[in-house]
Formats: C-alpha cells, structure tokens, sequence
C-alpha cells in the first residue's frame, strides 16, 4: 500500500476531491427521485436532469477517475475500518467498486452494442 502512494485505507481519504463529487452526485440523485420526479414527471427540467445525471455526470466522473476508484475500492476491502468514519468510507469502496467492475462494463457494453443510426 505505501508502495503507491496511499498512506491509510479509508477510501474517504484516498479519493480526496473524487469522494465529494460522488457524494454531490448523490445529494443530486435523491433530489431528483424524491422531488422532481414524483412531482414533475412530464416537465422539461425533469427529463433534462434525467440525462444529466445518468449519463453526463456519473459516467463522466467514473471514467475519468477509473483507476482511482479501483484502488480505492479495493483498499478498503481488503481492510475494512470498524469506526464511524472508517464505515463511511467503506461504503465509499463498496460503491468504487460497484461503478468499476460491474456499472461501467454493463454501461460499455450497452453503449458499443447499439447501432449508429
């Protein structure tokens, strides 16, 4: 683990500025199915954020950030913390790892098997 650089396993710590925008990205996700999407169904604004947030946001972020998560992601699973912050950041590695072995290829494959129209 010093070996690349990372002085502890919390992946809070490990992504830095990555972590704050996925949890933005989460604030905006639970704004967007608690709020306007109950509420706003057929509007302009809702069907904007819906491919905002699907496709522009997470995926941009998930892929320019792919080797960071992994790390990250990987160095909380293999020791996972027992504190309160440490929990945080083991549910931040869970979902690092989510978006790089199973979103991001099941994201790839459904964009490279559609057609050009």
């Amino acid at each position: 683990m010093e070996d690349l650089g990372y002085e502890t396993h919390n992946s809070v710590l490990n992504l830095g500025s990555i972590g704050l925008f996925l949890a933005l990205y989460s604030v905006q996700l639970f704004v967007f199915l608690l709020i306007l999407l109950p509420f706003f169904r057929e509007r302009k604004i809702t069907k904007s954020a819906k491919g905002k947030l699907m496709f522009s946001e997470l995926l941009q972020t998930s892929f320019e950030c792919y080797m960071e998560l992994m790390i990250a992601g990987y160095l909380n699973f293999r020791a996972p913390g027992t504190t309160s912050g440490e929990i945080v950041g083991l549910g931040l590695g869970y979902f690092a790892l989510f978006l790089t072995f199973l979103f991001l290829p099941a994201v790839s494959l459904f964009i490279f098997s559609r057609s050009i129209p």
